[in-house]
């Protein structure tokens, strides 16, 4: 009933302003047009109120002031569509001196804010970062709820335990090896755990996951620092209280030739006469070639790999593949350049043409 009540008010109030301003016009003579401008600006305010009426009708003021007062008292600055992260985000990033994370894996984050934590690491930043356990029961009821394979999530981990790896490599390259910032890990195993960025506990990023949407799906909070019931100290007192309740710490070392090896690669290889491709994976030194036998994926120890140089910063990797099988005396010397994280470049004994490709 109210709001047929405005919407009358709104239409009978732009009627009269309406009509008003088009009387004054015509109607009042040239020797008292001083009033003219005066009854135009009332009509004009009336026109006004009657667009006022009119958004009371379809926006609901009260509760919008309602809201803003709530976010300026929490120190909320925005609401996102996904958690994915902002503008603002990666820039505070670049100049971080103190960053924690919480996520599952924090795969997406990584990939989307390269440039910037290993800009923050140059700035010898402190990165401490909480993520779920490999293989704990919290990742298996994940991967069901939120529909992914089995062992998706671990997959994942390993995957951000390569990219973490070459982070600190890339910062130490363009600082001469100097001094650069450290990434401590802690994994928890039980309870859902709200993803959030907190930079120099100045700002975070907050994530309100509701699965099965995945946490890049979900709405994010910006937060800053206020005078009111702060939500940021609320993040910060919980990532506190949560890495001082987990043991563990893993700090983050140089990557080393299996960490980079790690998952499958695509192997093509051309000798000058014959082309030919394989699928392998290296665990421990030790080169496995993966094959179908009647429909089954067979794993095949092949080679043990030794005379291994591999150094990230130049690019440049070699080693020796030695045939393991009675009768096989092949050892395979490979000369590789690493042209990006997913792509080598090479040659086998001298002469034969080896690409690797990650899969």
């Amino acid at each position: 009933m109210r709001d047929k009540q405005k919407f009358v008010a709104a239409t009978l109030l732009s009627f009269f302003g309406i009509v008003g301003v088009f009387a004054t016009l015509i109607s009042i003579p040239q020797e008292y047009g001083i009033f003219k401008p005066i009854l135009i600006i009332l009509c004009s305010l009336l026109i006004l109120l009657a667009l006022l009426f009119y958004a009371s009708f379809y926006i609901d003021f009260n509760n919008m002031l309602s809201i803003l007062r709530s976010a300026k008292k929490t120190g909320i600055k925005s609401i996102n569509e996904n958690g994915i992260g902002s503008q603002e985000m990666k820039s505070r990033l670049r100049n971080a001196k103190n960053i924690k994370i919480i996520s599952t894996s924090g795969l997406v984050f990584f990939r989307t804010c390269e440039e910037e934590i290993i800009s923050s690491l140059k700035n010898n930043a402190r990165i401490s970062i909480v993520l779920s356990g490999q293989n704990s029961q919290f990742n298996k009821e994940t991967e069901e709820i939120e529909g992914r394979s089995l062992g998706e999530i671990n997959n994942e981990l390993k995957q951000v335990d390569n990219i973490l790896k070459r982070f600190l490599n890339e910062a130490k390259k363009s600082t001469n090896n100097q001094t650069t910032g450290v990434i401590n890990i802690k994994h928890f195993n039980t309870h859902l755990r709200l993803p959030m960025i907190i930079i120099d506990d100045k700002y975070a990023w907050l994530t309100i996951t509701l699965p099965p949407k995945r946490s890049t799906q979900s709405h994010s909070l910006e937060i800053a620092k206020s005078n009111g019931n702060n939500l940021l100290l609320d993040c910060i007192k919980h990532f506190d209280e949560l890495w001082a309740a987990l043991s563990s710490v893993i700090a983050v070392k140089k990557l080393s030739f299996n960490d980079f090896f790690i998952g499958v690669w695509k192997l093509e290889y051309f000798d000058g006469k014959v082309k030919g491709m394989e699928y392998f994976k290296i665990e421990n030194n030790k080169y496995y070639i993966l094959n179908k036998v009647n429909n089954q994926a067979v794993v095949e120890h092949c080679f043990d790999i030794d005379q291994i140089e591999f150094d990230y910063d130049t690019k440049s990797i070699t080693f020796r593949k030695v045939a393991i099988k009675l009768n096989d005396g092949r050892k395979l010397v490979n000369v590789l350049t690493i042209e990006n994280d997913n792509k080598l470049i090479g040659t086998e004994n001298g002469y034969i043409e080896m690409t690797y490709y990650r899969n």
